[in-house]
């Protein structure tokens, strides 16, 4: 019973508090056979991406005036996924061959050329949630960020925590320097100057044993050869 009294104080709500949405604003993504239109309210589109904010700012620009805004180089479903979020708050991804963090990581790409910090916020929790309940953590991931994207950019921050802690040395190997983000390479590079949290065993250098020596099994070590 007491669920049961609950349920209108969840759903009531007063009217000066209501969602705003705006005029109704068409993007058309795509060209060809594969373009679609879709249909949005001019606020919450704005409210999450400054990119339409600026396009839909009064008459300054043909899309503001038309209400019409055209991503002839862009996928469809893309941008479907950013409306649903747009709406929801929660992050729809589409299969990528790669697996679902790359496909998390092409949606970023996307939600940055539109400048909304919003849905990118969502989609790097998403990673992070998803390499949580995961059993392996994926490597490659950089490589699908584009390397004009912002150099402070939380996604960019999370994989090189990711790589620090998790990469084996056979993934460092791999690295690709030519194809990966210049960001995300200094980035790990300067995470890993700063991982110096070992303790002096862990620091072979500051042993005084043979570790760095070539002298082998078969040799003595120098130290053992002078009596004076």
């Amino acid at each position: 019973m007491a669920e049961d009294e609950d349920r209108p104080r969840k759903v009531r709500r007063l009217a000066s508090s209501k969602p705003k949405l705006g005029r109704m604003v068409t993007v058309s993504v795509g060209t060809g056979d594969k373009a679609r239109d879709f249909y949005l309210h001019e606020d919450p589109i704005i409210e999450h991406s400054d990119f339409f904010k600026a396009a839909l700012a009064g008459n300054r620009w043909q899309e503001g005036t038309e209400r019409k805004v055209l991503l002839p180089e862009d996928e469809p479903e893309e941008f479907e996924g950013f409306q649903c979020f747009v709406y929801s708050g929660l992050t729809f991804l589409l299969n990528h061959p790669d697996g679902e963090c790359s496909s998390i990581v092409h949606a970023w790409s996307f939600a940055d050329k539109l400048q909304s910090c919003s849905y990118k916020d969502a989609l790097t929790d998403s990673l992070a949630l998803k390499v949580a309940t995961s059993a392996k953590t994926p490597v490659g991931m950089q490589y699908g960020i584009a390397d004009g994207s912002s150099v402070s950019a939380g996604l960019t921050r999370l994989l090189v925590d990711l790589a620090i802690c998790y990469w084996t040395i056979g993934a460092f190997e791999k690295l690709d320097l030519e194809a990966a983000p210049k960001t995300f390479v200094r980035k790990l590079l300067v995470g890993l100057a700063e991982d110096r949290t070992r303790t002096n065993e862990d620091k072979p250098w500051l042993n005084e044993d043979c570790h760095y020596h070539d002298h082998g099994e078969e040799k003595p070590c120098y130290k053992t050869m002078f009596t004076y």
